[in-house]
């Protein structure tokens, strides 16, 4: 058991691979301004909460997580940690900043249930329900998925891993989770190869 809930995490936070693309949210409902604006659309959310501009903050929040990857691909991490972060926070001083991030996730949810078996759609819903801390949410997703289209809970699993584990739904995640070995193995060495890419752009390479 203890093997199984250690390759179970590891794979979750590391096995991933590469990412289905979304299609641009909107891009034509972007204004040449707004192109401009999303590179720095963060940091005016924060600049227009400090000053209590609430619904400017929220706005600025929608729009970097609606349409930065369209200009800034890169931001694809930022955009599920420190973004959802800074939008959760915005929520405690702002109810309305939550009812939208979860109406958000639900219209996403929604997608998924009607059949759009897209990871990247799949990771923007366990990432809000995370921040949310709603990830029992993300576990009842997963169970309609497996009961619907076992080939993309396969590969969802690798981004709804810990929760089904945190949830201890071991068979489900066992059904899922393949060779424990061959997953640390595979884990370890996406690791190996992350961390020798850091060292490099730490050093400039």
């Amino acid at each position: 058991m203890r093997l199984f809930l250690l390759a179970a995490l590891l794979c979750t936070i590391s096995c991933q691979g590469k990412k289905d693309a979304l299609p641009p949210a909107n891009a034509g409902d972007l204004t040449a301004d707004q192109r401009k604006e999303l590179g720095r659309s963060l940091e005016d959310a924060a600049r227009l909460a400090d000053e209590g501009d609430y619904a400017g903050a929220l706005a600025k929040h929608v729009l970097f997580h609606d349409h930065i990857l369209e200009e800034y691909p890169a931001y694809r991490g930022v955009r599920l940690s420190f973004a959802l972060s800074d939008w959760i926070e915005l929520g405690q001083k702002y109810p309305k900043a939550l009812e939208k991030l979860r109406s958000i996730r639900d219209e996403k949810t929604a997608r998924l249930l009607a059949g759009e078996a897209s990871l990247t759609l799949f990771n923007d819903v366990q990432s809000i329900n995370d921040s949310l801390g709603e990830n029992a949410a993300t576990v009842a997703l997963f169970k309609q998925i497996d009961s619907a289209n076992s080939k993309f809970a396969e590969r969802a699993y690798a981004i709804a891993g810990t929760d089904l584990v945190q949830a201890r739904e071991y068979k489900l995640a066992h059904k899922y989770l393949g060779d424990p070995i061959q997953r640390l193995a595979t884990a370890k060495g996406r690791f190996a190869r992350g961390m020798q890419y850091l060292k490099k752009r730490v050093r400039g390479d």
